[in-house]
C-alpha cells in the first residue's frame, strides 16, 4: 500500500482533555445547602383582582414547586422599565437570593407556553367574544421593517410599502 503524501499546512490543534470541572456546575452547590441563602416567598408588589386571579390559572398548568414564583415574575415584569429583561423583572419583584430557580422557572414556562397561555388566550376571547352570529376579523402584517445587512436573520430586498421623500422603492428588510 503506498505512503499517503505529507501536507504542507501544519497538522490542526487538538483540544486538550477536560482538566478542571465546569464553573457553572450547580450540583456541589444544591448538595451542600446554604443556611443564610434567602429566599423569595413574595412579590414585593403584590398582584390584585383579574390579573392575580389570571396569573393564579396560568400557575396551575405550571408544576407545584414553581407555580408560585409565576406570580412574583409578573408582578416584576409588569413594574419593570427600561430594559425589559428578566434580570430587571426580578430586581422590580424583590427576588432575593433565590433568583436561579426563577431562571429556571423561565426555561420550564418557555417549554410549556402553550398550556400556559391557554388561561389568558380563552379570558381574551370572552372579552372580545362578537356575540351569536359574529365572526372573528384576523389580519397578518408581513410588511417588512427595515433593517440593514447580511447579518439579520431573514432580511432581504423588498419592494417598500411606505417610501418616504429619501426612500427608494426598495428596500432591505424582515420577510
Amino acid at each position: 500500500m503506498a505512503k499517503r503524501k505529507q501536507s504542507a499546512k501544519p497538522p490542526q490543534a487538538q483540544h486538550s482533555g477536560k482538566s478542571t470541572p465546569s464553573r457553572h456546575d450547580k450540583r456541589d452547590r444544591l448538595a451542600n445547602s446554604n443556611p443564610a441563602r434567602q429566599i423569595t416567598h413574595a412579590a414585593s408588589v403584590a398582584l390584585c383582582g383579574g390579573i392575580a386571579a389570571l396569573v393564579f390559572a396560568m400557575g396551575r398548568m405550571l408544576d407545584k414547586r414553581i407555580a408560585a414564583r409565576l406570580s412574583i415574575v409578573m408582578s416584576g415584569a409588569m413594574l419593570a422599565r427600561g430594559r425589559r429583561t428578566a434580570a430587571s423583572w426580578f430586581r422590580c419583584a424583590g427576588v432575593k437570593d433565590d433568583w436561579d430557580r426563577f431562571y429556571e422557572m423561565l426555561q420550564s414556562i418557555g417549554k410549556n407556553a402553550g398550556s400556559v397561555m391557554l388561561p389568558l388566550l380563552l379570558f381574551i376571547l370572552k372579552k372580545f367574544d362578537p356575540g351569536e352570529g359574529g365572526y372573528w376579523k384576523i389580519a397578518i402584517d408581513d410588511s417588512p421593517t427595515k433593517r440593514y445587512g447580511p447579518h439579520v436573520e431573514a432580511a432581504n430586498i423588498h419592494h417598500n410599502p411606505t417610501p418616504g421623500p429619501g426612500d427608494g422603492d426598495w428596500l432591505y428588510g424582515h420577510n
